[in-house]
């Protein structure tokens, strides 16, 4: 019986859809529990929670209508009150989206309906509400840290396709396995095909090739789907699919690494790196990162664009003979041909690498304490950028790792800029002050391969989840 979803990120014991911190989190939560509305691969929207919404001409007022006989998972009633409490905790600002200063207020305009007044027509207002940080949230599941910020600690009562069993949650640690039920209260579980499923965090092609037989899609990072790996996938009738480009590769210095290396010796680490991956970058990804989108997107610099700001660094070709920096990377992604091609190039620039491969564990155990920016100079991490509005990449890039250089204040004026032209050239402006900082050095975009098998199939419409949630199985 094939009941099982294979992904290649990091998932948790604790999923919190207001406060993410582990890349296959997104996923989990989109099973869990469901915003208003969702996007689709065509750009327009569907209802969820909600059935049908309208705005006043302004774009100042925004009537959603919600749909009939509303259950939590656990077969009781969702009531509006409920509805209202976690959209307006969402309104407060996550991780990932921050509407605070957009709505003027949120409340219940009639028995079924929910009414949001903005302070300012946003564009950018439907798709914001997507997110799955804007999914509707039990109040009963909802809790506060020392510092009065919401977080997610309960499980039990949910709104989305699934649900899961009575010990999930109990801690917060790295999880292999989530074993997910069928919710027979969510509004379109008559389009739900299985009544159970397994979604999977895994690191080897040899996890995944074990379980083929039972797998109905996976995600795997392009690097991975070659050899071996790639010839045994064939011979199990799996459709496979390029998707597009979403994945910044990168490796950020550390706040240590920033002590101790000077920013002209971190400047033209980054030109020397990028002078060599111009050369030959399609061996080693899909697109030359210029940025933290790729260079294609809409407030992405350019690569033409890029190389002007590269050629404002300084130009002195310095002796790295004496230079030591310690990199640290999980060891998942210690394979990718991305980070191998990074060690090999400072290696040739004369840079002693030290190289230390944590596992997952430990590399977010390190990351989440600090531990990482202490003792390692560079950090290897890819950046998730598949949003099509920039905002939230660059809202997930400040709260973990640029606060100090792109500040909320910075984002919001970005993101509440009506002229499109200006709005773009705000976030290509974020990377140029990143960049001429030294702060990281970008390397490639990555993309993913779905594999879905020959008896199923992806709903049409299914936009950043294909491959990855059972909600899209046919």
């Amino acid at each position: 019986m094939r009941n099982k979803i294979y992904i290649p990120y990091v998932m948790s014991t604790s999923p919190d859809p207001l406060n993410i911190s582990y890349s296959g989190d997104w996923i989990l939560t989109n099973h869990l529990w469901s915003p208003l509305l969702q996007s689709k691969s065509d750009g327009s929207f569907e209802g969820l929670i909600a059935k049908n919404w309208k705005r006043s001409g302004d774009g100042l007022i925004w009537d959603f209508e919600l749909r009939d006989d509303l259950k939590w998972s656990d077969g009781s009633v969702m009531m509006v009150s409920e509805i209202l409490k976690s959209l307006t905790v969402s309104m407060l600002g996550t991780s990932h989206t921050d509407l605070s200063s957009a709505i003027k207020k949120i409340s219940i305009y009639d028995v079924k309906t929910i009414r949001f007044e903005l302070n300012t027509y946003t564009p950018q207002f439907l798709m914001g509400l997507t997110y799955s940080d804007w999914a509707i949230i039990h109040p009963e599941s909802l809790a506060k840290n020392n510092d009065g910020k919401y977080f997610v600690n309960k499980f039990k009562k949910l709104s989305g396709a699934f649900s899961v069993d009575s010990n999930f949650g109990l801690t917060k640690e790295v999880a292999t396995k989530v074993t997910l039920l069928k919710n027979i209260h969510y509004p379109a579980a008559s389009t739900i095909k299985h009544d159970a499923g397994e979604l999977y965090s895994y690191d080897k092609c040899e996890n995944l090739i074990e379980n083929l037989t039972q797998v109905i899609s996976f995600r795997m990072y392009k690097d991975d789907f070659v050899g071996n790996c790639k010839a045994e996938i064939y011979k199990h009738d799996y459709q496979i699919f390029d998707e597009e480009p979403s994945w910044i590769v990168k490796a950020d210095f550390t706040s240590g690494g920033l002590e101790r290396l000077p920013k002209s010796t971190r400047l033209n680490l980054i030109r020397l790196v990028q002078e060599e991956i111009k050369k030959d970058y399609k061996s080693i990804g899909n697109i030359r990162a210029t940025g933290l989108r790729a260079p294609h997107l809409y407030g992405s610099l350019s690569e033409l664009e890029f190389d002007h700001i590269l050629k404002t660094f300084q130009t002195t070709k310095l002796n790295f003979k004496d230079l030591k920096i310690k990199i640290v990377v999980m060891e998942s992604w210690s394979t990718w041909k991305s980070y191998r091609w990074l060690v090999v190039t400072l290696e040739k620039l004369g840079v002693n690498v030290v190289e230390s491969i944590l596992t997952a564990s430990e590399f977010y155990s390190e990351f989440s304490s600090g531990g990482i920016q202490e003792k390692y100079d560079l950090s290897f991490i890819p950046l998730g950028v598949g949003d099509v509005d920039p905002d939230p990449s660059w809202r997930i890039a400040s709260k973990i790792f640029y606060s100090k250089n792109i500040t909320k204040k910075m984002l919001n004026l970005a993101y509440f800029e009506r002229n499109l032209e200006k709005r773009g050239s705000m976030y290509k402006a974020f990377s140029e002050k990143l960049l001429s900082e030294g702060l990281y050095i970008p390397l490639v975009m990555n993309s993913d391969v779905v594999g879905v098998h020959k008896d199923f199939l992806m709903k049409e419409g299914s936009t950043l989840r294909n491959g990855m949630s059972f909600v899209d199985i046919e």
